[in-house]
């Protein structure tokens, strides 16, 4: 199998989109904005007419939605070397955690349902407080994205010198992914206990789709035929072990890691590939769910299940057979709601804090440097569970044993209130603009790409999480990435970087 080296530097420059692809887009955006306002209204229409409140709720969403497209038209107006790929990703996520659960769950959510930050169970006033201090967070991340102090400290960074070649990209690519099925399959069957270090074990189960990640930066960058095999062999495999572990997110995290190389490399977001994601995660939410029914409630273990496939066609297709499409997919739709629903839990905090719960001043936040002291050091040092901690004051009590995500509007705002969220998302806006300014470069090499990956990796999905899953979390992924390389330096099989390839943009993407 031989691979061919990419084209001439001049042939891979990016070239600017046409003014005909710049209206197409715009009108785009416009008509499907128009479309999804009528849907809503009749939406509204049809739930027996909309109180005040709630049409102000589904406007305040709707504002949502304009700003976390800002970063999409902006990149489309810029030839591909100007464009924000991180800010685009990172606003469009925004949005599905703070504006689509508002029509799923509160319009087409089970009143009967039990659950404390359910949106039908709080006031549409304070929903709209909750909305606000979200539109609040993603206003002051644009305003700290472009203010010259992130693109003056990227600046200072050096640009990247050296590439990894082709067989050198392929062995620590096969290298990630062995050591993170090792790790995987180890922590399932317990032979790795957990208490060795929950941040490392988690970083090196991770590189198993990282690594396919980075498979697909090397068939993308060298043309690779082996990378394109191990990626039909692995994607699905991987796919499939991940579903009957009971984990959504996993189950397509191979998938996802590969859109991201393509979105870093190509520096454009296809609209196909977030109806394609979205409509994936309402068709596999309703049968993730049954099957951790079904996992987790017998005896049969992962290996087990792994050698009898055959059981679980028939079980998951009993599912299939007997359920109607109109109501698998209103299931789904729901399920996916209220999996990306953190205006709830934002909207508790805000009204709870401080009036019935104190602020914090900052303990949570302090988790943050000191995750990064081995346990081996620090005998007595505390498992950081700040998802318990919200779940016992603003979740289900401390009754429930549960991790709830606060996001990270809602930890700054329950640490230090309005203050909190103006200022800390200022840092984080200016924290993107430095990785702007380092990573998502045209000229990136191969490392600096799998880092990017990373760090769209570590942020945007984990916006309802708390602060310490990006930032301890990146730097638990990001540094093996930088002592490999400069390993890889050290060794000499380096060579000169090449611009990489970018394919000629096409109408109706970005």
């Amino acid at each position: 199998m031989s691979t061919r080296l990419p084209p001439t530097t001049a042939a891979l420059a990016p070239q600017p989109d046409s003014g005909a692809d710049r209206r197409t887009l715009e009108a785009g955006l416009f008509f499907g904005f128009a479309v999804f306002s009528a849907i809503v209204a009749i939406l509204a229409s049809a739930m027996g007419g909309a109180s005040t409140d709630e049409i102000l709720m589904v406007c305040v969403a709707l504002a949502t939605i304009l700003l976390a497209l800002i970063p999409v038209t902006i990149n489309h107006r810029n030839p591909p070397a100007q464009r924000h790929v991180l800010l685009m990703v990172f606003a469009l996520s925004w949005a599905c955690f703070y504006a689509f659960p508002l029509f799923t769950q509160y319009f087409l959510g089970d009143p009967l349902q039990e659950s404390v930050a359910k949106l039908l169970n709080l006031d549409t006033g304070d929903i709209l407080i909750g909305q606000a201090v979200a539109m609040l967070g993603l206003a002051c991340l644009y305003v700290g994205y472009v203010y010259p102090l992130g693109r003056y400290v990227g600046g200072l960074f050096p640009r990247p010198t050296k590439e990894w070649p082709h067989p050198t990209a392929l062995f620590i690519a096969i290298t990630m992914i062995f050591l993170g099925w090792t790790v995987f399959l180890g922590q399932t069957v317990g032979l790795i206990p957990r208490s060795f270090g929950s941040g490392v074990l988690g970083t090196i189960a991770s590189s198993m789709y990282f690594g396919i990640g980075l498979l697909a930066i090397i068939h993308i960058r060298y043309r690779s035929q082996p990378a394109q095999i191990l990626m039909f062999l692995l994607v699905p495999l991987t796919m499939a072990i991940a579903f009957l572990t009971g984990s959504k997110r996993f189950a397509l995290s191979p998938l996802i890691v590969i859109v991201i190389v393509y979105i870093v490399i190509e520096r454009r977001l296809r609209l196909r590939w977030v109806l394609g994601g979205l409509f994936a995660l309402i068709m596999l939410y309703p049968l993730t769910e049954f099957w951790r029914g079904v996992a987790w409630g017998g005896t049969t273990t992962l290996i087990q299940w792994i050698l009898d496939p055959g059981r679980v066609i028939d079980i998951l297709g009993s599912l299939i057979a007997a359920s109607d499409f109109g109501d698998y997919f209103t299931r789904g739709l729901i399920a996916t709601g209220n999996r990306l629903d953190l205006l709830g839990i934002t909207t508790i905090i805000v009204r709870d804090t401080p009036s019935r719960v104190p602020y914090q001043d900052g303990w949570s936040l302090a988790y943050i440097p000191l995750s990064f002291i081995p346990r081996i050091i620090w005998a007595g040092k505390p498992h950081f569970n700040t998802g318990q901690w919200v779940t016992d004051h603003y979740g289900g009590g401390p009754h429930i044993q549960s991790s709830t995500g606060s996001g990270w509007v809602g930890e700054l705002y329950f640490n230090f209130g309005i203050v909190g969220v103006v200022v800390g998302m200022l840092i984080i806006g200016t924290v993107f603009r430095v990785f702007h300014e380092t990573l998502f470069r045209t000229d990136a090499t191969i490392p600096a790409l799998l880092a990017a990956l990373i760090v769209v990796w570590v942020t945007c999905p984990q916006i309802e999480a708390n602060l310490l899953s990006p930032f301890s979390g990146g730097v638990f992924h990001l540094t093996p990435i930088l002592l490999t390389h400069l390993f890889v330096r050290g060794l000499g099989v380096t060579t000169t970087p090449v611009v990489p390839r970018a394919r000629a943009p096409t109408p109706g993407t970005t």
